[in-house]
């Protein structure tokens, strides 16, 4: 034990983490494992390494964000028991299983990682931002298949963006969505990072679905900056106004058979194109009858589904029924520790409804991220009470 202590204190952790990081920032990526989008190697790792640390700790850190995880890791385990029972077959148990076990294991085992290395790597994560830059730009100007070989099922058409290291452009778009979040958070060139992140979502994966995303960023950003700032945050959204009338009047007149400026034609000026879509009116569908669902049988679950259902949090309704209300809350919580609070709690509420999966590692990562950063600030408050109460004993002596 004490040489697998010294091994794991020297290059080996380093290496694990960084192949970890890696498994998380392209999810994508990693051969046919099994035949879908996202391959299970964010998990395998989380598993190992969560194991690994209770044993080397001899014990499992509690506090109360981990148990409500560990809470409802749980009662999906007995769903999936039940769904097993009752003849799910074989790949729809593990694909739903799979969603659980990802938001629990990879949360902890990022939160468990941050505390041994003190903070996030950004260089390892700028890294990734880079590589997925660099792949969409050649797809889009080189070679439109290219890396292809190394995905599970990439998928776009001639009017669509590239799909880069994903399984096609949205999933694309919202892992830029992801890495914005934190490139929000680095201490180093934070705004040549949105903007790079930013032109991959318009001019590399070219999604719709993200583009909305965004555009639901701004909205939230707006409110609360008119609540924080005042007339200063009016002056942004007269802008934002003036912005939006010069997009309108450009729609109106530019003609191109890309879906995304039709989609965008649609917004500003015809909006049943946006009902013509079968991609969104596929993901509204799923979000509507997981909603519905979960309303007609009571809040109850229904257990594990058959199909995939496009929605992270409709799915969770879905399958576990009340008890998702739970880790919607808490991942509300956890959104709201980053810097814009109420806009990054508010805009991912409604974006994980959309097709973002739960089993996305990605999500994990952030998660953990956040719930890292709980940890820092409740040390910090615990030490400056500690401080404080050292002061005042010295004054009464």
């Amino acid at each position: 034990m004490n040489y697998i202590r010294r091994l794991w204190s020297g290059k080996l952790n380093k290496l694990v983490y960084f192949v970890f990081y890696m498994a998380m920032c392209f999810p994508f990526v990693g051969g046919k494992l099994i035949n879908t989008d996202t391959q299970p190697w964010a998990l395998f790792l989380a598993i190992l390494l969560v194991i690994g640390r209770c044993i080397a700790a001899k014990n499992w850190e509690r506090n109360g964000y981990i148990d409500i995880l560990t809470f409802y890791f749980g009662v999906c385990l007995v769903i999936g028991l039940f769904s097993a029972a009752k003849g799910l077959p074989l790949m729809s148990l593990a694909r739903s299983g799979a969603n659980y076990a990802s938001i629990f294991f990879i949360t902890i085992a990022v939160y468990q990682m941050l505390k041994e290395q003190g903070g996030l790597n950004e260089k390892w994560i700028k890294f990734a931002i880079w590589i997925w830059f660099a792949v969409g730009m050649i797809q889009r100007f080189v070679d439109r298949s290219f890396a292809y070989g190394l995905l599970s099922l990439p998928r776009t058409s001639a009017d669509r963006g590239v799909v880069s290291l994903s399984g096609e452009p949205s999933f694309y778009g919202y892992m830029c969505i992801f890495f914005l979040l934190f490139a929000m958070e680095f201490k180093k060139h934070k705004l040549a990072y949105m903007i790079c992140l930013l032109f991959q979502i318009v001019f590399l994966a070219m999604s719709t679905l993200t583009i909305l995303y965004v555009m639901i960023f701004l909205v939230f950003y707006v409110i609360e900056d008119l609540v924080k700032r005042g007339w200063l945050g009016m002056s942004v959204a007269c802008l934002g106004v003036i912005f939006l009338f010069g997009g309108y009047l450009a729609m109106r007149n530019l003609q191109s058979d890309n879906r995304l400026l039709k989609m965008l034609r649609g917004l500003y000026y015809d909006r049943s194109v946006l009902l013509d879509d079968p991609s969104m009116n596929q993901r509204m569908e799923d979000i509507k009858s997981a909603l519905a669902a979960f309303a007609e049988n009571m809040g109850m679950p229904h257990g594990y589904a058959r199909y995939r259902i496009m929605s992270g949090y409709g799915a969770a309704l879905y399958e576990t029924g009340i008890a998702a209300i739970l880790i919607i809350v808490l991942f509300a919580v956890l959104f709201a520790e980053g810097k814009h609070a109420f806009t990054i709690a508010a805009s991912m509420t409604v974006i994980m409804f959309s097709a973002v999966q739960l089993a996305c590692p990605i999500l994990s990562f952030y998660l953990g991220y956040m719930l890292y950063k709980k940890h820092v600030k409740r040390v910090a408050v615990t030490d400056c009470g500690k401080e404080g109460i050292l002061y005042e004993k010295r004054n009464s002596n």
